[in-house]
């Protein structure tokens, strides 16, 4: 039979094991809880410049967008530009053509009194 120091030996034996044990699995624990929130700050830092570049590109294609003209209106104000550029040339040429019929009559009149009066001498 067992007598009682054995057993007090195998029971100091055990609960020595079983702390060495439990402090082992404490010192993991705290090993991989520490490995794991140096994993999750690199991966928040990463997370928040990801999000300061989108939030920069975002900012800047709504500059884009304000500043842009879309092609069918630019069309139609080229359109409006090449109508109002021929119907100034229309007038200009048509006032070109009255004043060169105003000229002609004025020479006209002026050929007819310079004959009157050299005619008259």
């Amino acid at each position: 039979m067992i007598e009682a120091t054995e057993l007090f030996k195998l029971i100091g034996i055990f609960l020595t094991i079983s702390v060495i044990g439990w402090g082992v699995v404490k010192w993991l624990l705290a090993r991989i809880d520490a490995t794991e929130n140096i994993s999750r700050s690199y991966t928040d830092q990463k997370h928040n410049t990801a999000i300061s570049v989108i939030t920069r590109v975002d900012d800047r294609l709504n500059e884009v967008k304000d500043d842009y003209v879309k092609r069918a209106e630019l069309d139609r104000d080229f359109k409006a530009l090449e109508k109002r550029l021929e119907s100034t040339e229309k007038a200009i040429s048509e006032g070109r053509a009255e004043t060169n019929q105003r000229l002609d009559r004025m020479l006209m009149l002026l050929g007819q009194v310079i004959n009157n009066t050299t005619h008259e001498d």
